[in-house]
């Protein structure tokens, strides 16, 4: 931990031990008081159990690999060396020896990591492994890159300050590969929204647009970044990723042109020849073979079984998709690459000119040609700038210091060469092109001179362009992928740094390439020194802590002999290079030997076992001997105006971009800025980016050089853990502190643990925190007190001081969380109501209003529609009694029929009905005489009496009612017997059969029914039998059924006889005598005739006529008759036998019972 940093993040529910081992229960939860929780046995099975709670909420923890869980307890070796005794240097890598056989490659300093490159693939970077370090502090799990990337982002998100992870080590130690386990740790640990996994997938596929353009395979290394990277990934509020910048470092971009042997070029290059499909490959002017390309045939590298270019193009072509880079400028950036293969193929041959000088022409224009039509420039120019060059001088000088003799040009023949191929690509003209390569022109206030260049020149033109193309296609690809991951919002953002920079390089032959990349690890190991060692150290003196100093190889005074103004090596090489002429190389190794040759660090090869031309110097990795060659030339890194120009006149949109320098308009007489120049001022900017953000350190350590796994080179390791100051750091450790805050930063952070600095403190922040401290259950062995600092121990405490922090936060959010929802309840409460009572208010309003307009509205509705209605109904009426005079049914009574009435017409028309009838059956009635009168009358009053009550009775409607079926009214002899009795008005006379009451025989007997009294007589003698007058007939009974039954009831108090011939009647009664002339009563009489119905209708009329009121008519299967001196009760059954034919009946008399079978 760096000094003043604000300690590392917290991991997920650590449970934190003390000194002596225990495990220290976390804080109450309760808000009451904040009292030291006891280690009780209650207390650890509920500290356990909320540790388990919060696994399951960080999800499943899974082994890398069967039968290796994610435990301490399985590790090999020491997993922290601060733990190591001896802690030598012997066994600092025997036990990193130890666990690098067993496939544990990671190993704590404290918080700085160590990782030994395996050389194979490991089962140590799963999902399952990602969820395992999210849910865990950093010393609960085995050592892990993940482990430090969880560190630096939830320092990020819950400390709200900027991260940095330092990648550092030699070249092949898998600086790159942890680079990229850190970004897909992040990417798989933060937001799941979909602009948030947009945006990481965009960040995540950087890194195969930047390997494929940046990175080569070298001696030590398959896939070495050739380039300084240093990623920020920002993060909003809510640690989300909202966008990254990149910025690259001194890409070697004379590795376009050159390699050495058993290397070779860009990935790039052999991706495209690789994986292009032929349609593109011809679009570019290309063959597959990579043989046919000088740029890639130095090595003599052509196959490797641990490179697949063909699929890592198409992974390639699919990132710069994902970046949005669109397919124009996807097709702009493969022209430019191919047109650098072309521009490699372009040679040059001598010629003499008129004049004596010697000049140049190109062997293979066809190059030039297709280079030419890649980057849309006409093949001429591009010709001409290859060959030519504008050389600024005054206009009296031209015609005597310069020859501007004409040059042989080839014949037409050989147009279709690599020159106009070159041409073609860049869509530039040929003849600008050649004659850039092989001239040279002056350009005066006067006048204007070209000068011939030399093949030599045109060669070394050609290299310079090739080398310009690439490496500012490579500055432009990562300024577009900038403009893709920077940060849509301009918010408040926390940035996490992750550096991935070349590691140091020693080389057979080291150049100026070699020489700033371990310039660039020397300022590296300074700041790690500075930070982890020095002022680490220096602080605890300066705050009065017990320390006993540690002592460190400090790497500042290389540095300075780099670095150093007006004396260091950079310097007197820029001083080298403004000479007129730029100076030269031998030149600047004889400053450099007047100036450094005392210095301890420098030292001039003064024997055979180097090539001349070298000096050396003693960096922290070892002594390296750097080849002064082309050190001049690669630090001017000039590109001359004439080619300049002819690559910003290429069609191509994309050359105006890489070229803003050819443009005509744009004429500055100041030179450029050297190459270390930049590489020093951004390296500058590098480490001030640094100093700034507190540090993670991953240090890299290359167990063999022959990229062999399970090959562990101990005096290899030990040369790198001696120069990485890895056994001084773990002693620093060991015997230091890993957190210090200000008292200030300390109770701000912390006061809420305690009562007595919760809310606020008062007094002074050193006296806070001790109250603070003595509330907790920490030992006192684990801090210590400075002047100005609280210095805490080891890492453990700290992560149980967070521990306590997020309980007691979690309760003060749920206190805040709770007061302001009930606040905000109570409020809107406030304000539902009022709005409550104005709506309702409001409301009320409206709806009387509303109530009032439908009223209305009804009332008008309603009064139109009766309005209506009664139209209507009187046009109806009117029409439907129009219709009905106009067409009255027939005038018979008999008829039914009856216009249809409309429903307001129903009462009326039944009305109209009843009349219609009624007149048609008076005006029906008015045809009769008045014996037809008196039949119909007698008809009716039948349907009254029989209708629906007699089965007998519709056989009965057919037939008329003669009356009189004897004559009876023409004969004399009743004429004669009538006048005596008053019977001469005869209303029926007929032979029906009388039913003896005994026997229930049938007797036929005359049967007279006159307007005053019933007769029945002697049929032979007209004798009267029995006289009864209509009054004294009370009741009629019949059955429903069939037969011609009917009883005559007679009143009780009438004495009854029966009369002889002497003896005259006597009206009025019914009598019945016997030989002593005695008188008895008789009883209701029995009858059976085919004419029932008219009898019992016309004695119905005869009797109401006679009394003024109806007799009774009884209709039932039962009823009583009274036979004399007994009751008898009439029974009638239909017993439905076969063998009685219809209409028979059979009567049979059982005691008072007198049944009736039909």
């Amino acid at each position: 931990m760096a000094s003043g940093g604000p300690g590392p993040p917290l991991g997920e529910r650590l449970g934190p031990r003390s000194c002596s081992g225990e495990r220290l229960g976390p804080r109450s939860c309760s808000g009451d008081r904040l009292a030291p929780r006891s280690c009780s046995g209650d207390r650890d099975r509920d500290r356990d159990r909320d540790r388990d709670r919060d696994r399951e909420r960080a999800g499943p923890r899974s082994a890398p690999a069967p039968g290796r869980p994610l435990t301490l307890e399985r590790e090999v070796g020491v997993w922290d060396t601060v733990l190591l005794e001896p802690l030598t240097e012997q066994a600092f890598i025997a036990n990193l020896h130890q666990r690098y056989k067993h496939d544990q490659i990671y190993t704590y300093i404290s918080q700085v990591l160590v990782s030994v490159n395996p050389y194979k693939k490991l089962p140590l970077y799963s999902s399952d492994v990602i969820r395992a370090y999210r849910s865990c502090s950093r010393f609960e799990l085995p050592p892990h890159v993940y482990a430090v990337a969880e560190e630096a982002y939830r320092a990020v998100r819950e400390h709200n300050s900027d991260q940095c992870v330092v990648i550092s080590g030699e070249s092949g130690a898998g600086k790159t590969e942890a680079s990229k386990l850190i970004m897909q740790y992040v990417a798989a640990v933060s937001g799941r929204a979909k602009e948030v996994n947009a945006i990481k997938g965009q960040l995540l596929q950087s890194n195969p647009v930047l390997e494929a353009f940046g990175n080569a395979k070298t001696h030590r290394n398959d896939n070495s970044s050739r380039f300084g990277k240093y990623m920020d990934l920002e993060f909003d509020f809510k640690g989300d990723p909202i966008g990254g910048l990149i910025t690259n470092y001194l890409l070697e971009k004379s590795r376009v042109t050159a390699q050495q042997p058993c290397e070779r070029n860009f990935h790039i290059f052999y991706q495209l020849l690789t994986g292009a499909d032929i349609q593109l490959l011809k679009s570019l002017k290309l063959q597959r073979n990579v043989e046919n390309y000088d740029i890639l045939k130095q090595g003599r590298p052509l196959q490797y079984e641990t490179l697949d270019d063909k699929r890592d193009f198409q992974v390639t072509r699919r990132a710069m998709d994902i970046l949005g880079l669109t397919p124009d400028e996807q097709q702009a950036i493969l022209r430019v690459i191919a047109s650098v293969l072309k521009l490699g193929n372009v040679t040059f041959s001598p010629v003499n000119n008129i004049d004596g000088s010697e000049g140049c022409v190109v062997d293979n224009e066809y190059e030039v040609l297709g280079t030419s039509d890649l980057l849309l420039v006409s093949f001429e120019t591009l010709r001409s700038a290859l060959t030519r060059r504008l050389v600024t001088a005054l206009a009296s000088d031209c015609g005597s210091s310069v020859a501007c003799s004409p040059v042989t040009l080839p014949s037409s023949a050989a147009i279709y060469t690599d020159l106009q191929d070159a041409c073609e690509l860049l869509h530039t003209d040929t003849a600008s092109l050649q004659a850039s390569l092989t001239s040279h022109t002056l350009d005066g206030r006067l006048d204007a001179v070209t000068v011939e260049l030399s093949a030599a020149e045109a060669c070394s033109a050609r290299d310079v362009l090739a080398r310009a193309l690439y490496s500012r296609l490579f500055a432009w690809i990562v300024m577009r992928i900038n403009e893709t991951i920077k940060p849509k919002k301009h918010a408040k953002r926390k940035v996490l740094g992750v550096l991935d920079i070349y590691g140091f390089e020693v080389f057979e032959r080291n150049g100026f390439e070699q020489f700033c990349i371990n310039f660039c690890n020397e300022k590296l190991q300074q700041i790690f020194i500075q930070l982890v060692l020095r002022e680490e150290q220096e602080e605890y003196v300066r705050e009065g802590i017990e320390w006993t100093p540690v002592d460190y190889f400090n790497n500042a005074v290389i540095c300075d002999l780099i670095e150093k103004t007006n004396q260091g090596i950079l310097s007197m090489l820029d001083d080298e290079c403004l000479k007129p002429g730029h100076g030269s190389d031998e030149g600047f190794l004889s400053r450099l030997n007047a100036a450094c040759s005392n210095h301890p660090h420098f030292s001039v090869i003064s024997d055979n076992s180097s090539p001349a031309h070298c000096f050396r110097l003693k960096h922290y990795a070892g002594d390296v001997t750097y080849d002064v060659t082309d050190f001049v030339k690669k630090n001017v890194d000039a590109l001359s105006r004439d080619l300049s120009l002819v690559m910003y006149r290429c069609d191509l949109p994309l050359m105006k971009a890489l070229f803003p320098e050819g443009n005509p308009k744009r004429v500055t007489l100041r030179r450029g800025t050297s190459a270390s120049a930049q590489f020093k001022i951004s390296l500058g900017a590098l480490m001030k980016s640094l100093a700034a953000k507190q540090a993670h350190y991953v240090r890299c350590v290359k167990p063999n050089d022959t990229k062999v796994a399970n090959e562990f080179d101990s005096e290899l390791v030990r040369h790198q853990v001696r120069y990485l100051n890895l056994l001084e750091t773990a002693r620093v450790k060991r015997v230091g502190f890993a957190f210090r805050q200000s008292y200030e930063s300390f109770l701000a952070r912390y006061k809420m643990l305690s009562l007595h600095t919760w809310p606020s403190w008062c007094g002074l922040a050193a006296e806070g925190v001790t109250y603070l401290l003595r509330d907790l259950p920490i030992s006192m062995a684990e801090y210590a007190f400075g002047r100005t600092k609280l210095f805490i121990r080891s890492p453990e405490t700290v992560y149980e001081l967070e521990e306590y922090r997020r309980d007691r936060l979690e309760e003060l959010a749920t206190l805040i969380q709770k007061t302001w929802r009930g606040w905000r309840q109570h409020r809107l409460f406030e304000a539902m109501r009022k709005s409550q009572i104005i709506i309702a208010s409001n409301w009320r309003t409206w709806k009387a209003k509303e109530e009032l307009r439908a009223m209305k509205q009804r009332r008008r509705t309603e009064w139109a529609a009766r309005l209506v209605q009664r139209a209507y109904r009187g046009w109806k009426r009117r029409r439907f009694l129009l219709r009905l005079a106009h067409h009255l049914p027939s005038e018979s009574p008999l008829c039914r029929e009856w216009p249809r009435a409309p429903p307001p017409c129903q009462h009326a028309s039944a009305l109209l009905y009843k009349l219609y009838h009624k007149w048609r059956c008076h005006k029906y009635r008015m045809r009769f005489d008045q014996t037809s009168r008196n039949r119909m009358r007698e008809k009716v009053t039948s349907s009254i009496i029989f209708k629906g009550r007699k089965a007998s009775y519709p056989k009965s409607i057919g037939h008329p009612f003669l009356g009189d079926y004897v004559r009876l009214r023409q004969n004399s002899q009743w004429k004669k017997m009538s006048a005596q009795s008053n019977d001469q008005y005869v209303v029926f006379a007929d032979i029906i059969n009388k039913i003896a009451r005994s026997s229930g025989k049938f007797v036929p007997v005359l049967f007279v029914l006159s307007t005053s009294s019933m007769l029945i007589l002697d049929q032979r003698t007209m004798q009267i039998k029995y006289r009864i007058p209509a009054p004294e007939i009370y009741r009629i009974s019949l059955s429903p059924f069939l037969d011609d039954i009917a009883v005559f009831h007679v009143r009780a108090h009438s004495p009854t006889r029966e009369t002889t011939v002497e003896e005259p009647n006597l009206p009025g009664c019914l009598m019945g005598g016997g030989d002593s002339g005695s008188k008895h009563r008789k009883g209701d009489l029995v009858f059976q005739t085919g004419h029932v119905i008219e009898i019992v209708t016309k004695l119905f009329l005869v009797i109401q006529n006679a009394t003024g009121k109806p007799p009774d008519i009884n209709i039932d299967t039962e009823f009583e008759a009274n036979f004399g001196q007994s009751d008898v009760v009439f029974s009638f059954k239909a017993s439905g036998h076969p063998d009685m034919p219809p209409g028979q009946i059979r009567i049979i008399r059982r005691a008072n019972k007198m049944e009736v079978i039909l």
